[in-house]
């Protein structure tokens, strides 16, 4: 009986160690994974510049059909879109050639022989769809053509649309917060909805950028356990120290109860811990221009665009042209006092060149997220392959077997850990009805 109850004794302990052996060499794998977690072990639910940039809401070429002398170019359907098809110029080659025909969301362009460029031009916004093809007659006979589409300014063909719709609405806001907003708008922004986007842009903009920000106020932290509202109402009474994160939040409550589609995009370094790398900013959706342009009211820095063009620029647009040192031709709203004024943007600029020249992710968050963050809800996102924001990197790819590996290596420290747990409490029972 005794050498049984030995045996049973040693059993138990070599069962034990073998665990408590498995265990640390799981822990020690799973701490290394984590340690060097930003090596290839991250998800990142990659979206390429067409996911972030080219909404089912957005101006794209969706096809194009070619018949004799013609091309007839199919955009995407929109209804304000379609109203303004109405009135477009054909430039070819700078010489104007007359009026498109329109049929919905087709215009019809003639074509001349030979490789020539074309310029559509909206005359009410002057709005311009600029395009090359090389359109040549093979046979006058049998009347074959050989077509090339060779550029285009829009997005497409060819391009995989998203459907998601990638901006903040009201619907997290109360009736109340709604009705607050509406009132700041008409009263002390003097917000038009039959203004265009651009006009409010800079309107609402200016309310934000030109608020109180006091020093001495409520910390950015306690700030912004507050609502929207409340950020806005401390801010007015100059009693509130604000940090980027609060102009970003205050900015998409106006625009989304305002009705303007806005997102939130914020950098993030390789380390999702790097606070100090971290900035937030907004996009600003300009249905009239069918364009994402970027306001950074934190630094007073609202619609960068090129001088020249006066084309604006979104965030990936602007973090390509600081990477590769072209900002010379860059200009910006920025407000002083009563006053709005272009300034140069190489003489502002100095807050964005520290995210851009890094190899910072930029991020956007999805319509309606939960932008709360923790240590806890950080390390399930390492884990899971869920997050509210999308990732735009020209850098961070997937390296799957890095994520299978730390997916697999969590899986068997759980199993082992429940198994070891199951051991010991069935151990426990034995010997107590020994």
């Amino acid at each position: 009986m005794c050498r049984y109850t030995l045996y049973l004794y040693c059993q138990v302990k070599k069962k034990r160690f073998i665990y408590w052996f498995v265990l640390a060499v799981l822990v020690v794998v799973n701490g290394f994974i984590l340690i060097h977690r930003n090596e290839g072990y991250k998800y990142f639910p990659f979206k390429t510049y067409s996911e972030i940039y080219v909404t089912d809401s957005m101006l794209y070429l969706k096809d194009l059909q070619f018949s004799n002398d013609s091309v007839a170019l199919v955009f995407s359907k929109n209804m304000e879109l379609e109203y303004e098809l109405k009135s477009w110029q054909v430039f070819v080659d700078s010489h104007n050639i007359g009026f498109a025909r329109v049929a919905l969301n087709t215009i019809y362009v003639p074509l001349l022989n030979g490789i020539h460029y074309y310029r559509l031009n909206f005359i009410a916004s002057n709005q311009n769809i600029q395009f090359t093809i090389d359109h040549n007659l093979d046979d006058s006979a049998s009347k074959k053509y050989t077509n090339e589409f060779m550029y285009i300014n829009l997005p497409g063909p060819n391009i995989n649309v998203s459907h998601q719709k990638q901006w903040q609405s009201d619907i997290g806001f109360t009736a109340d917060e709604k009705v607050q907003a509406n009132n700041l708008l008409k009263e002390k922004i003097k917000f038009n909805s039959d203004s265009s986007d651009t006009y409010n842009t800079l309107a609402i903009s200016k309310f934000v950028a030109t608020l109180c920000n006091n020093p001495k106020g409520i910390d950015f932290n306690t700030l912004s356990r507050l609502r929207p509202i409340g950020q806005l109402n401390e801010a007015m009474k100059c009693n509130a120290s604000m940090a980027c994160g609060n102009y970003a939040a205050m900015m998409g409550y106006l625009f989304s109860v305002a009705k303007i589609p806005n997102r939130v995009v914020f950098f993030q370094s390789s380390s999702v811990n790097w606070q100090y790398g971290v900035h937030y900013y907004n996009e600003i959706f300009l249905r009239d221009k069918q364009k994402w342009v970027l306001v950074d009211a934190a630094n007073n820095i609202t619609m960068p665009h090129l001088t020249k063009t006066s084309e604006f620029l979104n965030a990936a647009n602007l973090k390509k042209l600081i990477q590769l040192n072209h900002t010379s031709s860059i200009e910006s709203f920025v407000f002083k006092m009563d006053s709005t004024i272009i300034t140069v943007y190489d003489s502002i600029n100095k807050p964005h060149y520290y995210y851009h020249q890094s190899n910072a992710n930029l991020c956007y968050y999805q319509a309606n997220a939960d932008v709360s963050n923790s240590k806890f809800r950080t390390f399930l996102e390492f884990y899971t392959f869920k997050r509210d924001f999308d990732f735009y990197s020209d850098v961070n790819r997937n390296d799957w077997f890095k994520i299978v590996t730390k997916e697999l290596a969590m899986l068997f420290l759980l199993l082992t850990l429940l198994f070891y747990f199951s051991f010991e409490i069935s151990n426990k029972r034995h010997n107590k009805y020994a």
